[in-house]
This record gives structure tokens, sequence and C-alpha cells, in this order.
């Protein structure tokens, strides 16, 4: 799913690419995990 930032997120987990580098994560009612 695109969302309007620009971000592209996977259900269940999303891949995040930003300055600090990238990171995969799971999200969850918003919350980080």
């Amino acid at each position: 799913t695109e969302h309007e930032d620009g971000t592209i997120t996977v259900s269940p987990s999303i891949l995040i690419t930003g300055e600090g580098g990238s990171w995969h994560g799971y999200l969850e009612l918003g919350v980080w995990r």
C-alpha cells in the first residue's frame, strides 16, 4: 500500500527507508514493535 507520504507498507510487516538508513519492523495499531 502506498501512503500519501510516499512510504510503501506491506502488511503485516513494514520496511522504512530514511535519513537514518532503513529498518524493518512490525506495525500494529500504529505502534512499532
